[in-house]
Formats: C-alpha cells, sequence, structure tokens
C-alpha cells in the first residue's frame, strides 16, 4: 500500500476509531511502542539509549558465555535506534560505543580477522561522518581520539586506518 493510501484511510476514519488503531498498534508491535515512548515519556531517550547500547554490548561481552559478534544484530541496534529518531548526539554516542565495543573486544581477545577490523573501521567512520554532518565534531573529539589511542599496537593495520580517519575528520 502507498503512503498516500494509508493517509486517505486515516483521514477518513473517526476519531474514536482512529485512536483505537493506535493504541492497537502501541500495545501490538514494540517499534511503534518505542516510537510513542520517545516522543511522549520525558526521559525516554537516555533509557532507550542504554537499552540499545546493551544490545550492542552483548554482541561482544554478553553476561553468559562468550560473545556472538552477530554484526547483523548489532547493525539493526544502530538502525532501529536513528528509526526512533533520536538527538544526534545520541546517535553518536552508540556509533562510537559499537566501535569502543569493538576496540575492547581485540584488546581482551588478541587478533580477530580482516572483516571484523573493517567493521569496526567502518563504523568508526560512520559516526565521525554523522558527527561532521551535525556539526559535533568538537563535542566528541577526545573521545574519538581516545578510541584511535586504545588501538596502538593492534594488528591489521587497525590502528593505521582509525589513525587516517580521525585525521581526516580533525585535521
Amino acid at each position: 500500500m502507498a503512503l498516500r493510501d494509508l493517509s486517505k484511510h486515516l483521514r477518513r476514519l473517526p476519531q474514536k476509531q482512529l485512536i483505537k488503531e493506535l493504541v492497537h498498534a502501541y500495545k501490538q508491535y514494540p517499534d511503534v511502542r518505542e516510537y510513542y515512548d520517545r516522543l511522549l515519556e520525558p526521559g525516554s531517550e537516555e533509557r532507550l539509549l542504554i537499552k540499545y547500547k546493551r544490545i550492542i554490548r552483548d554482541e561482544f561481552f554478553p553476561s553468559k558465555g562468550d560473545g556472538k559478534l552477530r554484526f547483523s544484530v548489532a547493525t539493526e541496534a544502530v538502525r532501529q535506534f536513528r528509526k526512533l529518531r533520536m538527538s544526534p548526539a545520541s546517535i553518536v554516542d552508540l556509533l562510537l560505543s559499537y566501535a569502543e565495543n569493538g576496540v575492547e573486544f581485540t584488546m581482551e581477545y588478541g587478533d580477530i580477522d580482516e572483516r571484523f577490523y573493517e567493521t569496526i573501521e567502518n563504523k568508526y567512520d560512520d559516526a565521525l561522518t554523522f558527527m561532521k554532518e551535525q556539526d559535533l565534531l568538537p563535542s566528541f573529539r577526545e573521545r574519538a581520539r581516545k578510541l584511535v589511542d586504545d588501538t596502538r599496537g593492534v594488528g591489521w593495520g587497525f590502528h593505521d586506518e582509525l589513525e587516517y580517519l580521525f585525521e581526516k575528520y580533525y585535521g
């Protein structure tokens, strides 16, 4: 169905029916619930940021067992968080958190494979790109620098790529 058709359908509904439809969607679909919680509940952004950071963290360092490192799960968490129309600073926080977990993981367990490093480099680049677009580079400079510094001595050219990205954005 096209968005135009949905709009047409919703405009035809009496207000009580429209409210009933929204309440049903809120109860039935977690994404809708999070969206409205974000809009209407004070403090929900911080709560949701913590929730999505936990989803990412659990892929690297679950409370039980070894990390599964399902990048698809962590990447989906970032995508879902962004769909909730969070503040740019919270989005940067989540992206940097993703990269920081990757750095911590390699420091904890040693050299990983090239795909791992490329994924973490891409998340770091995504964070820097978004920071530049949102004029947030100065606000996150120290954190972005620390992430690079923490990778000294890590194999596969990982540190060099993060250093290159940092210099590209910060000069």
